[in-house]
């Protein structure tokens, strides 16, 4: 193919993403005024007052995000609840690597989806490298996203990218993207917060559900079992990975965006409890690396480099079968991670 014509392909398809944005700007202009309207209505301080309760994650996640970096080397990860403090390994890899800033971005059940909204700010402080957390629990063809309104976080430059990543399969369309987007980027922290809760009045109104997202309990939602104890592994770990998975899609999506800011980019497959499989013979490894070097196709075809660690950890490295490491496995994967991550930030600098 020649270089004229690639080149036009290009421009076709950016013309397409970009008249994409409009149309879902134009739905979520039209949004706008109507919630903008219940905003200026009598029923504004309860909606604020909603609205501040439903976005207090979002903006512990945003705080840590965004707050300003010193001159010291930044290092970020981003995944889910394995990461909980105080004792994750990422708080032990900032201790064995001195004058690095280390970032952990964090809550449950966060995947690459969630991921890929709190990349596109986290960005912005321009990180030397960034750690994605692949954790195979976390991979779903479809359900709604765990905290929806992390979509509020998503920059506008951003949208023409973010409107051809398979958001729908987590319940949030375009023209949803597009509101999310403006109101977290140009709307007041008052506008915001009556915002996302009018999206909680509009969940209960059959004519306006259709704009807003679905929003998961996590309370209710994440598997029952915290000990691991009368789970069915196959049930946590069972889902089949493949070209074009909405998740695989948006993981490499991410890979791609720290990768053309200039960041050096891990993608860090979580350990999993392979103990059990092999005591009950459900899942077999070759299930698991069929997994992996799919994940690794898609990451070095991106600009990332994938570190596999799903096999690292034994029994008694993990809190339960959830993944969530104990004591010894946050060291395992401290010892482990640090000689990567030293050579990352090395050559960073």
């Amino acid at each position: 193919m020649s270089s004229s014509t690639s080149s036009s392909d290009a421009s076709a398809r950016e013309a397409r993403a970009w008249r994409d944005v409009a149309v879902a700007v134009a739905v979520a202009l039209l949004v706008s005024g109507l919630a903008m309207a219940m905003a200026l209505g009598p029923g504004r301080d309860a909606l604020a007052t909603a609205g501040v309760d439903l976005l207090k994650p979002r903006d512990r996640l945003l705080h840590d995000a965004t707050r300003p970096r010193g001159d010291a080397p930044l290092l970020v990860f981003l995944g889910d609840s394995t990461l909980r403090p105080p004792r994750a390994y990422p708080k032990r890899l900032e201790r064995r690597l001195p004058g690095v800033e280390v970032r952990s971005l964090w809550a449950p059940g966060l995947g690459p989806a969630e991921h890929f909204l709190l990349l596109s700010r986290v960005i912005e402080q321009r990180p030397d490298v960034v750690v994605l957390l692949a954790h195979l629990r976390m991979f779903r063809a479809q359900g709604p996203l765990w905290q929806p309104d992390l979509t509020t976080l998503l920059p506008p430059r951003e949208l023409p990218r973010a409107l051809t990543l398979p958001f729908h399969a987590h319940s949030v369309g375009a023209a949803r993207l597009a509101l999310a987007s403006l109101w977290g980027a140009f709307g007041s922290e008052t506008g915001l917060r009556v915002f996302v809760g009018g999206q909680e009045l509009a969940r209960k109104t059959p004519v306006l559900r259709w704009l807003t997202p679905l929003r998961r309990r996590i309370r209710d939602e994440l598997p029952a079992a915290t000990s691991g104890e009368g789970e069915e592994p196959t049930r946590l770990y069972g889902d089949r990975l493949y070209e074009g998975h909405p998740d695989v899609v948006m993981l490499g999506a991410s890979v791609e965006l720290a990768a053309r800011r200039g960041a050096r980019v891990l993608v860090l497959v979580s350990p999993v409890p392979v103990h059990r499989f092999r005591e009950e013979g459900t899942l077999g490894l070759a299930d698991f690396e069929g997994r992996v070097e799919l994940l690794r196709r898609v990451t070095r075809r991106n600009g990332g480099e994938l570190l596999d660690l799903h096999a690292l950890l034994g029994a008694d490295d993990f809190d339960d079968l959830m993944g969530h490491p104990s004591r010894s496995g946050d060291r395992r994967l401290a010892e482990t991670l640090e000689p990567w991550l030293s050579k990352a930030l090395e050559e960073a600098r």
